[in-house]
């Protein structure tokens, strides 16, 4: 990961308690939720303080795919570096 800021641990263990189903597969960290709280612990676990202020607000959230030809149903563009210089 190379974000110029990153999620405290506390942050990150406390996102992890909350999904109990969890697994690993090739080194990545999978979990499964509810349908009610899928999309506030996608929301609450990416708001990182530093990189969140960042995002322009239209970005921040999550957002349902509707209609997307691949598998996620959910997107979370807010765990991310955002460049004003390039509006990317």
């Amino acid at each position: 990961n190379n974000l110029p800021v990153r999620r405290s641990e506390d942050a990150l263990e406390e996102c992890r308690r909350r999904v109990p189903n969890r697994t690993v597969l090739h080194g990545l960290e999978y979990g499964r939720a509810s349908a009610a709280e899928g999309p506030l612990l996608a929301y609450q676990c990416t708001k990182v303080p530093g990189l969140f202020e960042r995002v322009p607000e239209v970005l921040r959230g999550v957002f349902w795919m509707k209609g997307n030809a691949i598998s996620e149903e959910l997107a979370v563009l807010q765990y991310g570096q955002w460049v004003e210089e390039d509006l990317t």
